[in-house]
């Protein structure tokens, strides 16, 4: 039996963990007998893998240590293309995914303004909201994650954040989203950004804001099935815990003018914290499933409060670390804690 004799799906999983080029090696090999099997899964794939982007490669695949898009970190799997190609594309994509190819469609929408002029970044925005517009709903469908960094927009200009039509698109399969905003002006208005009421977005597991002026956590409407949850950079001074979905996992809450952790409605399943470079004088009663907690450049100094009883690292500053007591050294010793400088 010939590789290309096996079963559609078996064919499907083991093409699956190519990466691109060698996805690409397989088309071509493939090519002479372009309605097999084989050619069509490997197509199939191609096209099911999709990631749009305003970056090229060689800079694309420092993004995810960058900017800590754990959902990109395979980018090698992914085919990559400008924002001009995809939407030459896009009338015609649904004809290069065949039925028969069971395998997850996953569309990302990447992009990055940081170093180009506000000229760019307009155009670039325009026709962003153009193919978001436009998109059919099938490619609407199996669109997975949608990033956009901003961090030198011209406080002069309108926030590209307030134009982009989210709040109608991407409900029922986006996965992940995340907005970096400006780092010049930390006060976008929240009322006119589209994507405030996310309540909707019945899929998303992971939402960054980071850097868009939130004041209040309240503010945000939050899908319960949120589990990666991070607002750093922004201007919150108190953290309402009841308020944030019982499924969360992961919560940043770093670089913001938090003040105090008063014990109020954690999350029970909360294992990673972070909340380093606030002015945090005093934390109460921490949920006993954290395990990982990033409690460096703030105002404390000792470490006055129960340690979660499932803690595997504790992260602080090189101050925190050389004022810590011996006793408390002990105890981390036995409860066999990982101290991290940070």
């Amino acid at each position: 039996m010939q590789f290309s004799d096996l079963p559609v799906d078996v064919i499907c999983l083991i093409i699956e963990y190519f990466d691109f080029d060698s996805l690409e090696e397989l088309i071509r090999m493939s090519a002479f007998n372009p309605s097999g099997t084989l050619h069509k899964v490997a197509v199939g794939i191609k096209y099911s893998r999709i990631l749009v982007t305003n970056e090229w490669q060689n800079s694309l695949r420092l993004l995810p240590r960058a900017a800590n898009i754990k959902s990109i970190a395979l980018l090698d799997k992914y085919f990559h293309v400008s924002l001009s190609y995809f939407s030459s594309i896009l009338d015609d994509l649904e004809s290069k995914w065949d039925e028969r190819v069971p395998v997850k469609k996953s569309i990302l929408l990447v992009f990055r303004y940081d170093l180009a002029s506000n000229e760019i970044k307009e155009s670039i925005i325009k026709r962003l909201v153009v193919l978001l517009q436009r998109m059919p709903y099938t490619v609407q469908h199996a669109t997975r994650l949608f990033y956009l960094s901003d961090n030198s927009w011209d406080s002069r200009s309108s926030s590209p954040l307030e134009d982009l039509p989210l709040t109608t698109k991407f409900q029922e399969s986006l996965e992940s989203l995340c907005i970096h905003g400006t780092a010049s002006v930390n006060a976008i208005d929240l009322s006119k950004f589209s994507g405030k009421d996310f309540s909707q977005y019945r899929r998303l597991s992971s939402l960054h804001l980071i850097n868009i002026g939130i004041s209040n956590i309240k503010d945000l409407k939050l899908p319960t099935t949120i589990s990666d949850l991070r607002l750093s950079c922004n201007n919150i001074h108190f953290a309402d815990f009841q308020c944030l979905p019982s499924r969360l996992i992961s919560l940043d809450l770093s670089h913001n003018r938090l003040t105090s952790i008063v014990a109020n409605g954690y999350p029970k399943h909360l294992k990673t914290l972070n909340l380093k470079g606030n002015r945090i004088e005093n934390i109460e009663n921490l949920p006993s499933s954290v395990e990982d907690l990033n409690i460096a450049l703030n105002e404390i100094t000792g470490l006055n409060f129960d340690l979660p009883a499932k803690l595997k690292y504790l992260r602080l500053d090189v101050a925190q670390f050389y004022l810590m007591s011996e006793s408390i050294r002990q105890l981390l010793s036995r409860k066999k804690v990982l101290v991290k400088q940070r």
